[in-house]
This record gives structure tokens, C-alpha cells and sequence, in this order.
């Protein structure tokens, strides 16, 4: 929690009048980032003195490595055989005769190197949050040059999401960061804006509510990852693997999404119009009440996956495989279903008026096809059915349901 208001932060730490080699105590930086006028959380008094007080760190250290080396004096005693106490002699008495027995030049030199070892671990919270400063600063300066490639900013972003520094929020439009391992990274409302992440590790992510205009994904991995809300508009996921992913709402309407991996997401009411996504994998994944009207999903994977009231109107479903999938509600009319797979898939009450390319096979291997609207000269050629009857009935591009005549 103490770390995540570095995020949120940085551009007060400047205003505090930090430079970049400063050192910041921690409540330095948090008390002017108190949400609702609330003070910060309360520090433990030690703590507060091991931030505060070098002293205080050194006696601890002292007073850690003398008791280290009475306990090891005991130990040799002990295993020599020797009595540690005499006897008749009290504890207090023992112990003060101990502590003076080990007070000798020889044990100078053990003594310095074991003080030494525990004051670096004692101060080893100081210097996590003077890293983590120094890496925000390094993040803030990339941006404000405008730079769009920056090692030190790349290298900052992987440094604070190992030590679990969440992300919120950070503005990296238009940078360079092929390639960067941000696994489980906090990014939610991050401002990604035309952000080059091609071949990023991003499984886990959070990414919900994410600004990703024309962003690319090329080639990336974001199996786990969360993207519901988010806005992607234009952006490229080709060949991306998002497996098992969160797009819930999500807008890519624009994008491109050729070859890429979504089994097992779920995209419901996501707004994929227009979109390019040529053999792409979204099988067994719930794309549910989503949008992708005028969509090009030739030869793409759609087998297992719920396509239930989804708008495909006038979308390219060629060659696509539409096996075991659920139809049923959806609006296909004016799509392309040419050479597409209807195999087992529940076709109840969609609508299928003006699809091209659909031949009377393909809708006879499919499940309750009886339940779905087609044109005039194909429902003559199946036969008489139990068919809802389109007279009367709201227009299916308006998602209306169906009346009984």
C-alpha cells in the first residue's frame, strides 16, 4: 500500500524539491498524497526510527552482532565441553561473565564484518524505497523528454513490477517497449496510446480500463490478463495469445487481429466492428452480445465458443468454423457464410436473412435450424418447419424479440 502512492505521487515528490540523487524517507513522500484529507496510515515507532535515525539502525546492528557472537562463544564452549556457567553461580552473574569473556581483540574483526552484514539488512527498506524513487524518476524524465525509446525507463517499468510496485494510471503513450516482461503488472487506466508492446509479457496484467488507441500487441502474450474496458480502438493484436483472457467490454472496434489466440476469453459485449481478424483462434471463448458487425473473421476459429445475440451483420465468416458454436439469437444478416462450418451449432431464433453464400447443406447440419429466419427461397428449399414468422416482429438488427403470430 505505501508503495503504490509512489505511482500516484511522483510529480508531488518533484514539487517537494527532491533531486534526482536525494534521498526520500517514506512518509516524506506519502503525506502529501492522503486521499480525502485523511493522514496517512500509521508507521510502527520502530520503523519510523530505523527510517529516520542511522543511529539507531547502528546500535541495533551492534546489539544484533554481540548477541550473535555470545550465542556462538556459548556453542564452542559447549561442544568443547566446558561449562558455561560455574557452578553455584547465578544466570545474571553467568551472563555478565559471558558478555565481558567475549569482549577481546580477536573478535574485533568478526564482530565489524557481522555488525556490518546486519546494518545492510536493516537498511535494506530504505534502500527499496530509494530505488523505487530513483526508478519513478527515471520514468518521469523519459516522459517529460518525450522520448520514445529509453533503457532506463525500460528497465525502471520491469524493476517496479518485480517488487510488485503497482502500475495505475502511468502515462507511457507512445513508447517503445517490445519485448518488456510487465507479468502481473498493476497498469489498470494506464494511458498505453499508440504504445509499441510487440512481444511484451503481460500474462496477468491488469489492463482493465486501459487507454490502448492504436496500440500494438503484435506478437505478445497476455494469457490471464485482464482488458475489460478498456479502449483499443485501431489497435493490432495480430498474432497476440490471449488465452483465457478478460476483454469484457473492451472497444476494438478498427483493430487488427489476424492469427491471434483468444481461446477461451471472454469478449461478451465487446465491440469488435470492423475489425481484421483473418484466422484468428476464438474457440470455446464467450463472445456474447458482442459487436462485430462489418468484421472480417474469414477462416476464423469459432468452435465451442457462445456467439449468443451477437451482432454479425454484414461481416466476412468465409471459410470460418462455426462448429458446436451457440448462435442462437444472433443477427448474421448480410454476412459471408461461404465454405463456413455449420456443424452442431445452435442456430434457435438468429436471423439469417440475406447471408451470402449459405447453401441448404450447411444450415441442415446445424441444431435447431427450424427456430432461425432465412429469405423466402431458402426456407422453401428446407421445407415446411416450425419457423418463427418475421411479419410483425421488431427489425433483428435492433436485437427486438420475437412475437408469436
Amino acid at each position: 500500500m505505501r508503495l503504490k502512492r509512489y505511482a500516484a505521487g511522483s510529480r508531488l515528490i518533484m514539487e517537494l524539491g527532491f533531486g534526482p540523487g536525494d534521498r526520500v524517507q517514506e512518509d516524506q513522500v506519502k503525506r502529501p498524497l492522503g486521499q480525502g484529507g485523511r493522514s496517512p496510515e500509521p508507521v510502527e515507532p520502530l520503523l519510523r526510527l530505523f527510517d529516520r535515525s542511522l543511529r539507531f539502525r547502528i546500535g541495533v546492528a551492534l546489539a544484533i552482532a554481540y548477541g550473535a557472537i555470545l550465542v556462538v562463544h556459548g556453542v564452542e564452549l559447549h561442544s568443547n565441553g566446558l561449562p558455561i556457567c560455574l557452578p553455584e553461580e547465578g544466570m545474571v552473574s553467568c551472563l555478565g561473565r559471558q558478555m565481558l569473556a567475549i569482549v577481546a581483540v580477536g573478535n574485533v574483526e568478526s564482530f565489524s564484518i557481522l555488525a556490518a552484514g546486519v546494518l545492510y539488512l536493516l537498511e535494506a527498506r530504505e534502500r527499496r524505497q530509494q530505488s523505487d524513487y530513483e526508478a519513478w524518476q527515471a520514468i518521469e524524465r523519459a516522459t517529460a523528454a518525450g522520448l520514445t525509446t529509453s533503457y532506463s525507463r525500460f528497465k525502471a517499468l520491469q524493476d517496479l513490477n518485480r517488487r510488485g510496485v503497482p502500475l495505475a494510471g502511468i502515462a507511457l503513450a507512445r513508447a517503445d517497449l517490445r519485448g518488456i516482461d510487465l507479468t502481473r503488472a498493476g497498469l489498470r487506466q494506464a494511458d498505453l496510446v499508440e504504445t509499441d508492446l510487440g512481444g511484451a509479457d503481460l500474462r496477468e496484467a491488469d489492463l482493465s480500463g486501459a487507454r490502448l488507441h492504436l496500440t500494438q500487441f503484435v506478437g505478445a502474450r497476455l494469457s490471464g490478463a485482464n482488458l475489460s474496458k478498456a479502449v483499443a480502438i485501431g489497435s493490432d493484436w495480430s498474432a497476440v495469445e490471449a488465452l483465457g483472457g478478460n476483454f469484457s467490454g473492451i472497444d476494438c472496434s478498427g483493430c487488427r487481429g489476424i492469427e491471434g489466440r483468444w481461446t477461451r476469453a471472454n469478449l461478451s459485449h465487446a465491440n469488435f466492428q470492423k475489425a481484421i481478424l483473418l484466422n484468428a483462434h476464438l474457440d470455446d471463448a464467450n463472445l456474447s452480445h458482442g459487436q462485430f458487425e462489418g468484421a472480417q473473421l474469414s477462416g476464423a476459429d469459432f468452435r465451442d465458443s457462445n456467439l449468443s445475440w451477437a451482432n454479425l451483420q454484414r461481416s466476412l465468416l468465409d471459410h470460418a468454423d462455426l462448429r458446436d458454436c451457440n448462435l442462437s439469437g444472433a443477427s448474421l444478416m448480410g454476412a459471408n457464410l461461404q465454405g463456413a462450418q455449420l456443424d452442431r451449432a445452435n442456430l434457435g431464433g438468429a436471423d439469417l436473412r440475406s447471408v451470402q453464400g449459405l447453401a441448404i447443406a450447411q444450415v441442415q447440419l446445424a441444431r435447431n435450424w427450424e427456430e432461425a429466419l432465412f429469405d423466402e427461397a431458402i426456407a422453401a428449399a428446407l421445407g415446411p418447419g416450425d419457423r418463427p414468422n418475421p411479419e410483425g416482429e421488431d427489425a433483428r438488427g435492433d436485437r427486438g424479440a420475437d412475437e408469436e403470430n
